[in-house]
């Protein structure tokens, strides 16, 4: 049970590293886009 859990976390953590990784660009270019159209 103790490892399933620990399993998880780990796997947990490890897609949401890859996840930020991947969409950290992604998510800042949007950000920046609705701050330039809420400035216009």
């Amino acid at each position: 049970m103790k490892i399933k859990l620990f399993i998880h976390i780990c796997y947990v953590f490890f897609i949401k590293l890859i996840y930020k990784k991947y969409n950290f660009y992604l998510y800042y270019t949007k950000i920046e886009t609705w701050f330039l159209l809420k400035l216009q």
